[in-house]
C-alpha cells in the first residue's frame, strides 16, 4: 500500500507559496514587525530615545523610583516599569544585565521598607514579652490587650505569632 503524502495546508489566495501554516505565519510576523514604526517613531509614543535612556539612568543610579520617572515624563508607573525590565523600548540599550537589575531592585525593596524608629514605635521590647506572656487564648482576648497598650488587634496578633518582633 503507498504511503500517501500529508495533504498541504492552503492559506487563502497563497496556494501553493507556503509548504504550511507556520511558515506562513513567520513571513507574515517579520513583515509585519518591519512595517510598525518603533520607538518614536510610532504615532503614539510618548518618549523619546534620549528620554528612555535618560529614566533608565535615573532609575539604575537609585536617583528615583518609578512613580517618581513616571509623574516627571507623563506616563505610569507601569510604563516606566516595562522600560526598566525591556518589555518595552526593548530595541533601545539596555545597558544593564538581568542579575544587575534583580539585585538593584532588591537594594531598593530594603532600603523602602519602613523602618521603625523609637520615636514612631508603640511597643517596646518589654511590652511585647510581657503581651506574650499575657494572653492565653480564650482567657485574655487580643481586643482587650490591644486596648490596654494603645495598638490594634492586629498588631497584637502579630506580635503573638511572631509575625513582627521576630528577634524577640
Amino acid at each position: 500500500m503507498d504511503e500517501q503524502a500529508p495533504p498541504r495546508r492552503h492559506i487563502a489566495g497563497m496556494t501553493g507559496q507556503f509548504e504550511s501554516l507556520e511558515a506562513y505565519m513567520v513571513y507574515h510576523r517579520k513583515g509585519r514587525l518591519e512595517r510598525i514604526p518603533r520607538g518614536e517613531k510610532h504615532a503614539n509614543a510618548k518618549l523619546t530615545e534620549v528620554q528612555v535612556a535618560e529614566i533608565r539612568r535615573s532609575y539604575y543610579a537609585g536617583e528615583k523610583d518609578c512613580c517618581i520617572l513616571g509623574q516627571e515624563y507623563g506616563v505610569s508607573s507601569s510604563s516606566i516599569e516595562n522600560i526598566i525590565n525591556g518589555v518595552t523600548w526593548a530595541n533601545g540599550e539596555v545597558a544593564i544585565s538581568n542579575e544587575k537589575l534583580v539585585a538593584i531592585k532588591k537594594d531598593r525593596k530594603s532600603r523602602n521598607v519602613a523602618k521603625a524608629t523609637d520615636a514612631t514605635r508603640k511597643l517596646t521590647e518589654d511590652a511585647v514579652r510581657a503581651i506574650r506572656a499575657e494572653y492565653v487564648p480564650k482567657k485574655v482576648s487580643m481586643d482587650k490587650l490591644a486596648e490596654k497598650y494603645g495598638v490594634s488587634q492586629s498588631a497584637i496578633s502579630e506580635v503573638i505569632t511572631r509575625k513582627s518582633w521576630t528577634h524577640i
